[in-house]
Formats: structure tokens, C-alpha cells, sequence
């Protein structure tokens, strides 16, 4: 709660501060990306883009730390498909998935368990944005690696069996195991 406040704080005297002042680069993001802002003067900038989703060329240089992880054709999108072993460890995945994404105050875009497949289907994209910021490529970095957060290993509940993108080849499907705990 505090936090949320001292950040609505912040941006009322950053967006003061703008107006008093006359500036009109609100970003030097922008001169980067080389994108127009779509900024509107009087809103907070939370994901530090000027207001513009990441341009296509940028996405493509990112992705290359992501690679399991599929970009659709507009460079808007990201999406991954987890396998897990029972439906008990699919819905701790999940769990974990919204909480990661509480914690960076960015949820996933959707997740989709399919119970029968033992899947889940992982889709970052930002809404306010039209299209993917910063934030969902430290999710697509975070996710994979559930169980060795704060140093602990939940065994295959955070680890995926298989972890497959939705196009291109497969990652070998055979089950991991990990020590008990």
C-alpha cells in the first residue's frame, strides 16, 4: 500500500514538474527506440517506454535471451507452453506464475491450463501498451525457473517436465527428476 502511494506521489510531481517547466521530451527512451511517445500529460509512465510498446526490432533482440519462448507475427505477444507431470503440479504452477507477476505488479496476460494435455499456455502482453514492454521479457526469464527461487527447489511442482514453444522443435519430453525434498 505504501509503495502504490509513493509511486502515485512520484509520478504527480514528475508530471508537475513537466508542465511548470515546459518540457516537452519526456524521454530520452524514445530517442532510443526511435518511436513516438504516445504519453498523455497528466498519467504516469510505469513502464519507463514513453508510453510506446517495444518497436519489433527491439523485441527481436531481446527474444534472443528468451528463445523457448514464441513472438507472434507483430512482435506484440509472447507465448510459451509448460508440461508438468499431474494436475495438482500444473495448478501450483500456475499459482506461481500470478504470483511473480503480483510481485513485479505486472500480471501475465493469460494463462491457460489444459488439464487433459497437462498444460499450461503462457501469454505475456501488455494492455496499456498494445504490446510488450520490458516487464514481460523479465517474466519470460523469471517463469522457467520457479523452483529455484529464494534458493529452494520444489522438485517438478516448479519445474516443468517439458517446456515447449508453440512453434519449432520440441525440447525432449522426457521427465526430470530432482532429489526429494
Amino acid at each position: 500500500m505504501f509503495r502504490g502511494a509513493l509511486r502515485r506521489l512520484a509520478c504527480r510531481v514528475s508530471v508537475h514538474l513537466h508542465v511548470v517547466s515546459g518540457i516537452r521530451r519526456l524521454s530520452t527512451i524514445d530517442e532510443k527506440l526511435g518511436t513516438a511517445a504516445k504519453f498523455r500529460l497528466g498519467a504516469c509512465d510505469p513502464f519507463e517506454q514513453g508510453g510506446s510498446c517495444l518497436p519489433p526490432k527491439f523485441v527481436a533482440m531481446l527474444h534472443k535471451s528468451v528463445k523457448e519462448w514464441k513472438v507472434n507475427k507483430e512482435s506484440t505477444k509472447l507465448t510459451r507452453t509448460f508440461t508438468l507431470a499431474s494436475v495438482d503440479l500444473l495448478n501450483a504452477f500456475a499459482a506461481k506464475i500470478y504470483k511473480i507477476g503480483e510481485n513485479l505488479d505486472h500480471p501475465p496476460h493469460s494463462v491457460v491450463l489444459r488439464s487433459s494435455e497437462l498444460a499450461a499456455e503462457v501469454t505475456l502482453y501488455t494492455p496499456k501498451l498494445e504490446g510488450l514492454s520490458y516487464r514481460d521479457f523479465q517474466m519470460a526469464l523469471m517463469i522457467p525457473y520457479l523452483g529455484e527461487l529464494k534458493g529452494k527447489s520444489c522438485g517438478p511442482a516448479c519445474d516443468p517436465v517439458s517446456s515447449t514453444s508453440t512453434s519449432g522443435p520440441t525440447e525432449s519430453s522426457q521427465p526430470t527428476t530432482s532429489p526429494a525434498p
